[in-house]
């Protein structure tokens, strides 16, 4: 199997930081020997590295985060299960049912005569 520029590109970011297998490492540079253009890249990329972002949370974050996520999900599901009550007994369908018929026939009717889209 041919070695593809492709394949080196996936096995790069392994290779950079230190965490590819020794064969890996092996492949890849026999691969930059061949390339110069390529090796090029990775020696720049070696020598301006991102840096390192400080990572600085709370001591409790953690646990307010899981906090918030359980209250929210409590809250989607209580949402939820009232929803559902109502489709299965059609409580407030009718009424919901009505008003809309009643805004789409006001709507209609203001509307007659006149374009809804479009220059005048």
């Amino acid at each position: 199997m041919k070695v593809t520029q492709n394949v080196i590109h996936d096995l790069l970011p392994a290779y950079l930081a230190g965490e590819a297998s020794a064969d890996t490492v092996a492949l890849v540079e026999e691969f930059l020997r061949l390339d110069s253009d390529l090796a090029r890249t990775v020696e720049a990329l070696r020598a301006s590295p991102l840096p390192e972002l400080p990572v600085a949370l709370r001591p409790t974050q953690e646990k307010e985060t899981l906090n918030m996520t359980k209250q929210l999900l409590r809250w989607r599901g209580t949402d939820r299960h009232r929803d559902q009550t109502r489709l299965r007994t059609g409580a407030g369908s009718e009424q919901a049912s009505v008003r809309e018929v009643g805004e789409f026939s006001e709507t209609v009717r203001r509307s007659r005569g006149r374009r809804l889209v479009g220059p005048e």
